[in-house]
């Protein structure tokens, strides 16, 4: 896991920002290959098998997109790192994934980052958003979508964060220390009841 990682950033930066806003043959090569290492649809052997795990290779393949295409806008390729937005699909994916591709999915689309309350919220799938807004005290909501709720928010606050970092902006201030106490509480009690309108 190390090693795909520290590959996955060592090819970030090599090829930090380079991505172009169109697609040449040479873009377009590199970003089939690693929508192959991030989803996992890749040749399989003999057997039926992926040639790889993709449990290594999707983290490091999203932050490998995210810096190759850092503050390019290129929608389309932060749309390669989609967030599931059901039980089922969010089943089938680790929630720290999520973590990671949605900051991937921000340093692709850096000016869209914005320190207001309806941009966080933007940043969660609606059908997410609903469950935990709907979420009455001491209803239990299912575990995927709750995992899926602080790891993607986690993420856009720390997209967040490395956007206005030293620019003591005032509206991203408020934003990060809310969401702080917000997880400082949550992991003090859990079964504690938290407002998740934002």
């Amino acid at each position: 896991e190390a090693y795909t990682i520290a590959a996955g950033l060592s090819f970030g930066m090599i090829m930090l920002g380079k991505g172009t806003s169109t697609s040449s043959p040479a873009d377009t090569a590199l970003l089939s290959r690693l929508r192959v290492l991030l989803h996992g649809e890749g040749p399989q052997d003999g057997s039926g098998k992926q040639e790889f795990d993709i449990n290594l290779t999707s983290p490091a393949a999203a932050l490998s997109l995210g810096l190759m295409y850092l503050k390019t806008g290129r929608q389309d390729v932060a749309d390669v790192m989609t967030i599931p937005d059901t039980v089922a699909a969010l089943n089938l994916i680790q929630p720290n994934f999520l973590l990671i591709r949605t900051i991937a999915r921000n340093l692709i689309m850096w000016d869209n980052i914005k320190p207001t309350q309806r941009w966080l919220v933007d940043q969660i799938p609606k059908p997410i958003m609903d469950a935990m807004e709907k979420r009455e005290p001491f209803m239990v909501v299912d575990d995927a979508i709750e995992l899926a709720y602080y790891h993607i928010t986690s993420g856009a606050i720390f997209a967040l964060a490395l956007k206005y970092a030293g620019t003591a902006n005032q509206e991203a201030y408020g934003i990060i220390t809310q969401f702080f106490d917000f997880f400082h509480k949550l992991s003090a009690s859990s079964s504690e009841y938290f407002d998740f309108s934002l």
